[in-house]
């Protein structure tokens, strides 16, 4: 008989399944951008000594499918214009896009200008851009707006066409706002009968090509008075999509208990299903219980409970492993390769370790660099990737909000560039917030 297990565990190892339900779901132009996207699905890495970056091209369904192509521009203007080529059929960049996938702006379409300002990003088209058919009019303005969003400090866009701004399609005549964001949805599906409280919900799905597994976004739009946050969940878990060529990660068995937004930061609870069933097995004898964590294509990973820690499997840090982490923060950077490459390598390495402690290096060792000499493109994704982490355990561990944690970080690795890379800079250690930190009591209460 199986026994029950309560699994309160962090899975670091697949960190890449949070990614579908950390969705943004309230369609405004400040925060409708996917966190999910902020977080891992939009670190870039090196593999075989490239860095990769986001696009969103068009998938043997017609579909827009998120995938990565190798880039070389470090600054954001730059990779801009080299994600926008990987976008052009026949552009210079067209030989990048990965087999199953194909461009989706028209041929000829030109780049006239580009320019970041803050959060945003203005682009300027030759009018080759309008060249498409009715049926992809609109994917054309999604893939644009998705593929720019991708980059790490970019929210909205504008586009132009030859100095004008677009604001409406000629072909489906639909009105464009001037500033478009995430909130403009992509892969789109109605299910209404009413124009009255409609719901719109981006939801990631996951499709296949070939071996590869890629993410494909569908903004639903529908009249359902549940909770967006329901709606999702029940999407990732339900039936219906087995009925399309989509498929969700998301156990069938998971239940969502309770949900809690806090600052910016949304908190699910689930049933112990959230990643895996329970099994007991028979091996040579010995009956062991084991996590299984069921993949797409009834591919079936099973952990054994006893050796998940060893393998990537563990619990949320406390309060004195929370406390070991700030004082990683508060040390001088170790030693790091002059190899921009072998650097990246290094650190992606302790990144996927689960180590907290490891991610906390890369956070203060990132953070000296980039006040010393500044950072890449990449090295800037990796080192927000790993201050979200960071920020997430210590928000659970310590029970504070995320712009405490965040402050109390930030202030921490102010203190320690201070004092080993500025020791004749005056610091005000008593009014720092480090020093007013106190760990939460057993009620979740604090003096700060």
């Amino acid at each position: 008989m199986l026994k029950k297990i309560s699994i309160r565990k962090l899975i670091i190892s697949f960190s890449a399944l949070f990614t579908l339900f950390l969705i943004y779901l309230i369609p405004n132009n400040e925060n409708d951008k996917n966190k999910l996207e902020d977080i891992p699905q939009e670190l870039e890495y090196v593999n075989n000594d490239l860095v990769t970056s986001s696009v969103f091209l068009l998938d043997s369904y017609n579909m827009l499918g998120k995938t990565e192509v190798p880039v070389s521009s470090k600054d954001i203007e730059s990779l801009a214009k080299e994600l926008l080529e990987v976008l052009i059929n026949g552009g210079a960049n067209e030989d990048r896009i990965p087999n199953g996938f194909k461009s989706i702006l028209p041929s000829d379409t030109k780049i006239l200008s580009l320019k970041y300002d803050k959060d945003l990003i203005k682009v300027d088209f030759s009018k080759e851009l309008l060249n498409t058919s009715k049926e992809m009019e609109e994917k054309v303005v999604e893939a644009i707006i998705y593929t720019l969003t991708s980059i790490n400090g970019v929210n909205k866009v504008i586009i132009y066409v030859d100095g004008n701004i677009l604001t409406k399609l000629p072909q489906t005549k639909i009105n464009l706002p001037s500033t478009l964001d995430r909130s403009f949805g992509i892969n789109k599906e109605y299910d209404i009968n009413s124009i009255k409280d409609i719901n719109q919900v981006t939801i990631y799905y996951v499709n296949k090509n070939n071996d590869n597994y890629y993410y494909v976004p569908v903004t639903k739009y529908l009249n359902d008075d549940r909770d967006k946050i329901k709606i999702v969940i029940d999407e990732l878990s339900g039936n219906s999509i087995y009925n399309t060529n989509l498929m969700s990660f998301l156990n069938s068995n998971a239940e969502l208990i309770s949900s809690e937004k806090k600052d910016d930061l949304m908190h699910l609870n689930f049933n112990e299903y959230i990643f895996s069933d329970i099994e007991e097995k028979n091996i040579l004898g010995e009956n062991q219980f084991y996590y299984v964590i069921r993949m797409p294509g009834e591919v079936k990973v099973m952990v054994p409970t006893d050796r998940a820690e060893q393998i990537g499997v563990r619990n949320v840090i406390g309060k004195e492993e929370a406390e070991k982490v700030i004082s990683i923060l508060g040390e001088d950077e170790t030693e790091m390769s002059q190899n921009w490459n072998k650097r990246y390598r290094d650190n992606m390495e302790k990144m996927k370790s689960g180590s907290v402690y490891e991610v906390a290096d890369v956070v203060r060792n990132l953070s000296f660099k980039q006040k010393e000499k500044g950072l890449s493109t990449g090295e800037k994704k990796m080192l927000s990737n790993a201050k979200q982490i960071l920020v997430s355990e210590l928000v659970l561990a310590e029970h504070a909000s995320q712009d405490e944690v965040e402050e109390l970080i930030n202030n921490k690795i102010n203190l320690s560039f201070n004092e080993y890379r500025a020791p004749q800079a005056e610091v005000d250690i008593n009014t720092s917030i480090v020093n007013k930190f106190i760990p939460f009591d057993d009620n979740g209460t604090t003096n700060l």
